[in-house]
């Protein structure tokens, strides 16, 4: 009876503890996807960068980086919640939402703004062999490749230098990291890969290849920037890249960090706090990054590459907070 008596107790004793330890054990993380940019791009280091610093610093929710098969599918992920946040182009993002453009008849409306991240200024590279200088020597059969996304700047460019109809422009749609290597065998004429603050993608192009970049003369740069204004050219300062002796022009995208309306105004405001507020480990990850500040979103409100109506609410009351919305 004894016997019997102790076993029972061992085996209550037992479950206490088996129940306690279950109690005591962590809950698992909510698990966030952020989308970040396609293989060789700039926004690929940067988006897993920002994922590490997140996870680092959050406690409630865990980020995951995943790259998009084409960054042009990025609003539909995010209008459906596959991705709870992404980097996107201001302009891309713009057509989405409104419905126009390659996305006429598919409006995704229910992607929010978070905060503004960095300016992206594009190269125009060929081999050094190419007969081609400029983009005023481009033809209809000359062989662009680039993200699908710079298909619209591509016929920019040919419309401002009104060589040819921009609709019939020879344009390949791939990775960067795919367009680089078309460039290298000769599948491709030209590629215009983002390159300023700074591309690993171009730096290795320069180092390995035989490559020349492009220029845009001051005519086809002043149609270009009256005509697409949110897309106005920057320049690349001279020694950014090996061989690149004098500043270039190339047209300009507004890098915006965006959200699902399905994300809670907590997660947002969390979200884009601890980015901003860690703004020095994020620096050290890329130079595009260096930009992900208060006065970043502060000017791309200004310049309407941002609006408030268009802002995530978590966003509008952490950037309230900080003076930056009135």
């Amino acid at each position: 009876m004894k016997k019997n008596t102790f076993i029972l107790m061992l085996v209550v004793l037992l479950c206490l503890g088996a129940c306690t330890a279950s109690w005591g054990a962590p809950m698992p993380k909510k698990q966030i996807v952020f989308g970040t940019g396609s293989p060789g791009g700039v926004w690929e280091i940067a988006g897993t960068g920002m994922v590490n610093v997140l996870n680092k610093h959050n406690a409630s929710v865990e980020y995951v980086a995943v790259n998009p098969p084409q960054v042009q599918q990025v609003p539909l992920m995010l209008q459906n919640n596959e991705y709870g946040v992404a980097l996107g182009m201001s302009c891309v993002f713009e057509r989405a939402q409104k419905g126009i453009g390659e996305f006429a008849g598919a409006a995704q409306p229910d992607i929010l703004q978070v905060a503004g991240m960095s300016d992206n200024v594009h190269a125009i590279i060929a081999l050094a062999k190419s007969p081609l200088n400029s983009v005023e020597n481009f033809t209809e059969k000359t062989v662009i490749a680039s993200t699908a996304s710079t298909l619209a700047a591509a016929r920019q460019y040919i419309e401002a230098a009104r060589t040819f109809d921009p609709m019939k422009v020879n344009f390949r749609a791939m990775t960067h990291a795919q367009a680089a290597d078309a460039l290298g065998d000769g599948n491709a004429d030209v590629i215009i890969p983002s390159a300023y603050p700074y591309s690993g993608t171009v730096d290795s192009l320069v180092s390995t290849k035989d490559v020349k970049f492009l220029k845009v003369n001051d005519e086809t740069r002043k149609r270009f920037d009256e005509q697409y204004p949110t897309n106005a050219m920057q320049q690349i300062p001279a020694g950014t890249y090996k061989g690149q002796n004098e500043a270039l022009w190339g047209h300009s995208l507004f890098s915006v960090l965006y959200a699902s309306k399905e994300m809670t105004d907590d997660q947002i405001y969390e979200f884009v706090s601890i980015l901003i507020d860690n703004n020095d480990e994020l620096k050290q990850i890329h130079p595009t990054l260096a930009t992900l500040t208060l006065e970043q979103t502060a000017r791309y409100l200004k310049n309407g590459a941002m609006s408030v109506e268009r802002m995530h609410p978590g966003a509008v009351k952490y950037f309230k907070e900080k003076g930056v919305i009135q």
